[in-house]
């Protein structure tokens, strides 16, 4: 009588699981660990840049074009707040249109970073565009109070250190790089660790936008390209797995509305951060 031999991909129970190619733990390879994070860091770079862009464009379109909203908000708090002067009520609406650049760079920069098989519980929490809505929403409501704590240390940290705004003065003719980089580095910096702090609840966001696009491009008999984010080639290897046949039956059943949450603010983005240039160019001063 024979004796069935074990499996040979069992494992202890306490052994690390293995990510799927080309994602690796820092013990497994360190060399590839850092490659795939500076690749990841590079190409978040552009996109991040496409996100503050498409935030100008929008707080362009909102404060300054949309007059009845431009009146309401150049007093919004002014009016309301007896102890807040309209110069105080000015450097807030700044702070605003800084931090949201912050913000979405940020988010940009965390989603290419993440890795959706070292957090196994976001995956599949998700599975309708009015989640996705909802735990942005979440997350900008966790960040507020963040951001208002940091910032208060940094102000106080400044004040203590006796240290002044160490932003670029914008001359009669910046260019587009001086209008981007302007703003006040402290409030770049609250936002960003704000973001850090606060980027769980975006944790299911991040898993389900990279299967979406994944699964569009197995669907579609695609493959992976070595210029991609690592986290992004691994699960476009995984979803092969199951055959493009299955991949597009997991398609089908998804709601209509993700694709145009998905496909249309790609496209949206896109124009906002065009006419975000043309606004740096033709009337940021």
């Amino acid at each position: 009588m024979t004796t069935a031999a074990a499996p040979a991909e069992a494992q202890p129970a306490d052994a690390t699981p293995k990510y799927p190619e080309p994602l690796v733990t820092f013990k497994e390879n360190p060399r590839s660990w850092i490659r795939n994070h500076i690749q990841q860091l590079l190409i978040s770079i552009p996109l991040a840049h496409v996100m503050v862009l498409a935030w100008i464009a929008v707080y362009f379109i909102l404060f300054e074009l949309i007059h009845p909203v431009k009146r309401f908000w150049d007093t919004l708090l002014s009016h309301h707040i007896h102890l807040l002067s309209q110069a105080n009520w000015n450097t807030w609406r700044h702070m605003f249109r800084g931090g949201g650049e912050s913000y979405l760079a940020t988010m940009v920069v965390l989603f290419l970073l993440f890795n959706p098989y070292k957090h196994p519980k976001a995956m599949h929490k998700i599975e309708s565009a009015k989640a996705v809505v909802g735990r942005v929403l979440l997350t900008l409501v966790l960040m507020v109070p963040l951001f208002i704590g940091l910032g208060l240390l940094a102000h106080y940290a400044q004040h203590w250190l006796k240290t002044g705004v160490l932003a670029p003065d914008v001359g009669s003719h910046p260019s587009l790089a001086a209008k981007l980089y302007s703003d006040e580095w402290t409030t770049k910096v609250v936002v960003v660790a704000a973001g850090f702090l606060g980027r769980r609840p975006m944790f299911p966001v991040f898993a389900f936008v990279l299967e979406y696009f994944a699964e569009r491009r197995v669907a579609r008999g695609g493959r992976d390209h070595w210029w991609e984010p690592a986290p992004f080639r691994a699960m476009v290897r995984e979803l092969s797995k199951h055959g493009a046949t299955e991949i597009q039956r997991r398609q089908s059943e998804r709601s209509r509305s993700v694709t145009w949450l998905m496909l249309g603010g790609v496209l949206v983005t896109g124009a906002l951060a065009a006419y975000g240039v043309y606004i740096l160019e033709h009337y940021a001063k």
